[in-house]
């Protein structure tokens, strides 16, 4: 879905040829349920949180979680899908 959103703001930015636009695209990522791959979180394997390094709210985000490190490795894996998509230009 994320990529697809892209795909659809990409389209919309070459169909402006020079003319100003704004673009506000929003993203299900990393709000949604998360089903990143595991080659998406295998940046993150060795990753070992620290819940008290984070503000309250996410610090109880990540000790409500079952597996406190593969929530996190999901998460971070959704965050640089985000990013991976923001970086694209023409392809």
């Amino acid at each position: 879905m994320t990529e697809a959103a892209f795909d659809h703001g990409l389209d919309f930015i070459r169909r402006q040829q020079g003319k100003p636009f704004y673009l506000n695209l929003w993203t299900p990522l990393p709000h949604a349920p998360l089903r990143m791959s595991e080659k998406q979180r295998e940046p993150y394997r060795s990753l070992v949180p620290d819940p008290a390094a984070f503000a309250t709210w996410m610090a109880d985000y990540i000790r409500a979680a079952r597996s406190p490190a593969e929530q996190m490795r999901m998460y971070l894996a959704a965050v640089a899908e985000v990013d991976r998509n923001v970086g694209r230009s023409e392809e």
